[in-house]
């Protein structure tokens, strides 16, 4: 628990990292996000340029380790763009991963989906969260991680003009 706090910090910057900000995307085309809901919503559809707003739990596939929540009693939902991945409100213009944005479509408010990401739509070859960029062994996210998100869907609008 006191790993989770002391990254948590910088692991909502990693999943808000801008695609060109050291991400390596090897090769995005193919790859795809596995998704399995666990509680199908019944409200509004995540479709097209909408706002999304959800709660998710980030955790390395490899061995269950956490390394970014939403559900933490000082953290707010994530907002954003569901069709670019932008960041809702963020004066940094930072999207979220790829594989965030593959795995939200579809989903309907008050839904619950566990969604797998492969490397390719993650942080790649670099890992995340490195303390030593020589010593790809001390990330919070490892060089080539399949991370598995829990994402529940809270609220779905019409983008601001």
């Amino acid at each position: 628990m006191e790993r989770l706090r002391r990254n948590s910090i910088f692991a909502v910057c990693l999943l808000f990292a801008l695609a060109w900000a050291g991400c390596e995307p090897n090769d995005p085309i193919g790859a795809e996000v596995s998704i399995r809901d666990t509680r199908p919503g019944l409200g509004a559809l995540a479709e097209g340029n909408k706002v999304v707003t959800v709660h998710y739990t980030g955790m390395l596939a490899s061995n269950g380790d956490v390394f970014d929540t939403t559900r933490q009693d000082d953290r707010e939902p994530l907002s954003f763009h569901l069709e670019s991945g932008l960041v809702e409100n963020d004066p940094q213009a930072r999207r979220v991963i790829e594989g965030f944005t593959r795995g939200v479509p579809g989903m309907r408010v008050g839904g619950l989906r566990l969604v797998t990401v492969p490397p390719q739509l993650a942080w790649g070859t670099r890992g995340a969260g490195c303390n030593d960029p020589e010593d790809p062994t001390n990330c919070t996210i490892p060089p080539n991680a399949t991370l598995i998100f829990e994402i529940e869907l809270m609220d779905v609008r019409d983008p601001e003009e």
